[in-house]
Parts: C-alpha cells; sequence; structure tokens
C-alpha cells in the first residue's frame, strides 16, 4: 500500500487570511466527547447518552426521573409496524419536561413519515435519544413506503430537527438508520437538521454519536443550514443513493472517526460556506464519487473556508481522493489517499493563484 502525505495550502486571490480553525469545537473534554455548552442549557447531556452500550450497559438499565422508554409510550419492535408516534410521543414527553433522555431497546422498528410533512422523528431542545448500540437498534422504514403515494413529501430524514426553527443541545446515539431502500420508493435520508436552507435560523450543540446511515436512497447524514457546534463521532454510512456525510453550512464543528463506504455519491462533502470545520481520521472508501469533496456548490454563496482534514483515509473512490472546488484555507494532512479512480488530490478553481504541497508521496 502506498501512501499519501500531503500538507495543502491554498491561497485565493484577494484573500490572505491565515489558516485558523477551532481545535475541535469545544469546550470541555470528557472521555474524548465534548460537553457543549458548558453552563446555557436547561438540560445537560446526560453522561449516559455518551457511554457506549453493550451488554453490561444497556439502555434497559437508565432510569431515573429524566429517562423515557420508549416502549412505555407504545413502541414495539416489530419492522412491520409504524412506530413513529410512539417515539415521537417520548420525544415529546422528555421535552415538555425541560430535557431528557429517549431509550429505545435492541430490535427493529419500523417508521413511516409524519402525516402531511417532510421527515419521520421529529428530535427536539435538549433530548437525546440512545439506542442498545449500532446494529441491535434499527430505525427502518416499512416496507411499501410510496413518497407518490404520501402526498410527495419525502422521508428528509429518518430523525431530523423540525423545519422552520431553532433547535438545540440535543442528540442520538447507538443507533441505525436503515432507509430500507430495496421495499420503498421516493427520496429517504437517514439523518437531517438545521433551520432552514437560505436563512440564518441555526441549530446548535447537536450531538450523532456511534449511529449507522444505511440503504437510504438519499443521504446518509446529511446536516444543513445552518449547525453551529455540531459533532458526528464513530458513526457510519454506507449504501446510500447520494452522499455518504454531508457538511452543509456547518459553523465549528467536527467530523471524527467516522467511515463512508459504497454510497454512490461522494463519501464526505463539505458544502455551501461551511467553515471552522475539522474531519479527523475519517474514511472514505469505495464510495461512486470522490471520497472527501470540499465546495461551494452551484448556489452563489461564500465558499467553503478554514477546514482542516487531519488523518485518515480516503481509497478506491470513484473519483478524486479528494476533491478541492471554490474553496480557500484547507488544510489537508497525513490522510492516507490511493486507488482512486481519477486524481488523488484534485484542485479546481477559476481563481486559484498559488498552491504549495510541502510533502507528497506517489499517488496509485
Amino acid at each position: 500500500m502506498i501512501g499519501f502525505f500531503l500538507l495543502l495550502c491554498l491561497s485565493l486571490a484577494p484573500f490572505t487570511f491565515k489558516f485558523t480553525v477551532a481545535d475541535d469545537g469545544a469546550h470541555v473534554t470528557v472521555d474524548d466527547f465534548k460537553l457543549r455548552p458548558e453552563s446555557e442549557s436547561i438540560f445537560s447531556a446526560p453522561q449516559e447518552f455518551f457511554i457506549l452500550s453493550d451488554d453490561s450497559v444497556s439502555v434497559n438499565f437508565i432510569s431515573g426521573t429524566d429517562a423515557y422508554r420508549a416502549q412505555d409510550f407504545g413502541a414495539v419492535a416489530d419492522p412491520a409496524v409504524d412506530n413513529r408516534a410512539a417515539i415521537q410521543d417520548a420525544i415529546d414527553a422528555a421535552h415538555a419536561a425541560g430535557g431528557g433522555m429517549v431509550v429505545l431497546q435492541s430490535g427493529t422498528f419500523g417508521i413511516s413519515k409524519q402525516p402531511g410533512d417532510y421527515g419521520a422523528i421529529l428530535i427536539k431542545d435538549n433530548v437525546f435519544l440512545k439506542g442498545n448500540g449500532i446494529g441491535k437498534t434499527v430505525l427502518r422504514v416499512v416496507d411499501g413506503w410510496n413518497e407518490d403515494l404520501d402526498d410527495g413529501f419525502k422521508i428528509t430524514g429518518i430523525i431530523r430537527s423540525p423545519w422552520g426553527e431553532a433547535t438545540k443541545n440535543y442528540g442520538i446515539a447507538d443507533l441505525t438508520l436503515d432507509g430500507n431502500r430495496e421495499n420503498t420508493k421516493g427520496l429517504i435520508d437517514g439523518f437531517y437538521n438545521g433551520g432552514r436552507p437560505g436563512g440564518t435560523i441555526t441549530d446548535e450543540d447537536v450531538w450523532i454519536v456511534r449511529v449507522e446511515a444505511r440503504y437510504c436512497s438519499g443521504y446518509g447524514f446529511e446536516p444543513n443550514e445552518r449547525n453551529e457546534r455540531l459533532t458526528i463521532t464513530e458513526s457510519i454510512s454506507h449504501h446510500n443513493g447520494r452522499d455518504g456525510f454531508v457538511a452543509v453550512y456547518i459553523i465549528d464543528g467536527v467530523y471524527k472517526n467516522n467511515i463512508a463506504y459504497k454510497n454512490d455519491r461522494h463519501g464526505f462533502n463539505v458544502i455551501t460556506s461551511s467553515y471552522d470545520l475539522l474531519l479527523s481520521n475519517n474514511i472514505a472508501r469505495d464510495n461512486g464519487g470522490g471520497g472527501i469533496v470540499v465546495q461551494r456548490g452551484s448556489l452563489d454563496t461564500p465558499v467553503p473556508h478554514n477546514i482542516m482534514v487531519a488523518g485518515g483515509e480516503s481509497s478506491r473512490n470513484g473519483k478524486e481522493g479528494v476533491l478541492l472546488l471554490m474553496c480557500y484555507n484547507v488544510e489537508i494532512k497525513g490522510v492516507d489517499i490511493l486507488e482512486n479512480g481519477s486524481y488523488g488530490v484534485r484542485i479546481h478553481d477559476p481563481r486559484l493563484k498559488s498552491c504549495e504541497c510541502v510533502e507528497q508521496s506517489d499517488h496509485q
């Protein structure tokens, strides 16, 4: 295996910024997870949310006044049963109480879209939804769901935040989001959030921890305009119809230790004015498009900038290992880039005036 180490700095006239990016967009370190905000929210994320569920630390043993069991609200582990309303009732109860953790036991839970709107389950302020582990707790779109028969509304997020609202201090952990691509018809995204594209409404302090998005006809993870202090860590996105992980106008965010493979388009796609964003030790492999892409996109918006891509791997993707398209102050270092379908690293920008490759070995 021939590795690739690249430290790449872009200078785009008339910009002369020195590269700066928040170390990892956080204030306090607890077991490598960042707790934010420190004292600004009514409800703080419980430590049980961050602990990996297993046979010894199961969600079945989580209790207390801030814990809400979805099964107590009628959720049943049956892929043929639509559990959306029951899980939503548990989330709404936690939200009404000022915050809490909603827990789902092991099993496959059928999910359908909320009537007359986009998306399925709405996550809300100060609510943390936790399953029993990737592949153990599965939210799966029910067989036969058809966008054409559902008022033409897409499932823009099996889990998503509410449209047109600033949702703050929430997260999901230890779940699989399954779009059931072979047995449904229409566009389905795994996770979606953000206030409203083209506006200034912003979701803040969001956690995606050990979540799998698979077999969605759309995106695996699509955090959208806008998010501040979003963390996605130790998560997996595969066999989705578009990109594995997207960062659309993400400010002060972290994508760390994630894997994107066999998605139809890009593995990781940073787009639309994102800045102060760290991608650390992620793996993009066997995707149909580029492995890691940083680009403005087709809209006339400020370009992504102050992006750090550190460590990890981009290999065997159908197009570029790394594509930089209309962006500035992007630093790439310590990434293994090999066996991609076209370029190892491609930089394409009509405004590009200079590029320095500090260290590089052959791409294969």
